[in-house]
């Protein structure tokens, strides 16, 4: 059975980019991975947005956040740390470890920070040398606001502004040049579509102009060293060569999508998430509120009681789903309704040719009869034009979708084919109301 990744990250690698990193092994000495690694800069100066050099180092995002630090402050130094998730508390911990003073603005999880509040701290806290924000809260899929922030730090000639855009570049617009961001550090394991292991740091002059009174201890993680060597073509220290190989190819990928592609990939996917987990279909309660949530990673409270058991049961539906070991999921089944509600979900996902031999419908039926204790029926994967039209006269059938007890029949739509789900015993009724909606 084909495994479907669902984490925050890693997130699944294409098998463009799979088979790119499988062929034989470069030196990372020679010309050949010199021109790799160029080509691999350049894309991300393109997905970036800036004219500075980004720099390449083997390890995961922290790697790229611990450098942040290490890289660019003094002893005695403070820190502003922007807190509104776990890996903003991680800012907060990186800088402590060097023995920076930390001013915590501290936001409510879920929650965009207010620029004001950055300046105010500035104002408050001479000998303040860097902030450091979080672009999109992974363990919120909350997006902040950096712009203005951006702006506020621009006017500060001794204070730099050092983003986690981990699950944010590639995702949606986050210009490093145009805003004024003066350290971006990345992540392969997210929108890259990568493996874990490579971190991605892109430096501006005002911070490279704070690198040179840096007296932070760095040996593995010296940004200034690495620059020398890469500018030249080459790592300070033997890289992580299949993933830049793989790099070269993801961005191929996203050049060939464009820009405004990816971002409307990603906006469209996320409103579908969203129209997903609302009351009508799995019901779960969204964490981001408001204009701060962010495009890529829908944060949902999963551990509220009632939710958990509709994720469960998604879980079991499909045996090839891996999911975060560290969500609490309760084991207890769950009724007809919820179990047909969560198998529509798992159908709508349904949209590549290749998913019909892993979802077929022998398979979908008996994972169906399993969770809902018999109340699923069989389960038909539709295609083409004649059954696309076989499926419009079932939506057609039937009056009060309120009447019908869960999802009796109900037609799901995606971009490629049509799924129906037949309720044995119940007969036809109507499509309930935002499943025929493409995504």
């Amino acid at each position: 059975m084909k495994e479907y990744l669902l984490t925050a990250g890693p997130t699944p690698v294409p098998e463009r980019v799979l088979l790119a990193m499988a062929r034989p092994m470069l030196y990372h000495r020679a010309p050949a991975f010199t021109e790799c690694l160029k080509e691999a800069q350049d894309g991300l100066k393109w997905l970036i947005q800036t004219k500075q050099l980004p720099m390449v180092l083997a390890g995961s995002g922290t790697v790229g956040m611990d450098a942040a630090v290490c890289n660019f402050l003094r002893t005695g130094d403070k820190a502003i740390v922007i807190r509104g998730g776990k890996f903003g508390e991680r800012w907060g911990k990186i800088c402590q470890a060097y023995g920076i003073e930390c001013v915590f603005l501290d936001v409510e999880w879920g929650k965009s920070v207010d620029p004001k509040s950055v300046a105010e701290a500035i104002d408050k806290n001479p000998g303040v040398r860097a902030v450091y924000a979080t672009a999109s809260e992974t363990s919120t899929a909350t997006k902040h606001d950096l712009e203005p922030i951006a702006k506020i730090v621009k006017a500060k000639d001794d204070v730099i502004l050092c983003v986690d855009a981990i699950t944010a570049v590639g995702v949606y617009d986050v210009p490093m040049d145009k805003w004024g961001l003066d350290v971006v550090c990345v992540g392969s394991q997210k929108a890259l579509m990568l493996p874990p292991g490579l971190a991605v740091v892109a430096v501006s002059e005002k911070a490279w102009k704070a690198n040179e009174r840096s007296n932070l201890p760095r040996f593995y993680l010296d940004l200034m060293r690495e620059r020398k060597s890469q500018e030249k073509g080459e790592t300070a220290f033997t890289p992580a060569v299949s993933l830049v190989v793989g790099l070269r190819e993801s961005l191929r990928m996203l050049k060939e999508e464009t820009l405004e592609g990816v971002f409307h990939r990603h906006e469209r996917l996320a409103k579908a998430t969203r129209a997903a987990g609302g009351e009508e279909l799995l019901g779960v309660e969204r964490v981001a509120l408001g204009p701060s949530e962010q495009p890529v990673e829908e944060g949902r409270r999963w551990w509220a009681a009632e939710n958990a058991l509709d994720l469960a049961a998604n879980l079991r539906l499909r045996e090839g789903v891996k999911r975060d070991p560290g969500d609490p999921l309760p084991t207890q089944e769950l009724g007809d309704e919820r179990a047909r509600r969560v198998l529509a979900m798992q159908l709508i996902r349904a949209d590549r040719e290749d998913d019909q031999e892993s979802l077929g419908a022998q398979t979908l039926g008996q994972k169906a009869q399993e969770v809902s204790g018999g109340g699923v029926g069989q389960v038909d994967v539709l295609e083409g034009e004649e059954d696309r039209g076989a499926v419009t006269e079932v939506a057609q059938q039937g009056e009060d979708p309120a009447e019908q007890a869960g999802l009796p029949k109900a037609v799901l739509g995606d971009r490629h084919r049509r799924c129906l789900i037949n309720d044995v015993g119940k007969g036809p009724g109507q499509v309930p109301a935002g499943f025929e909606r493409k995504l």
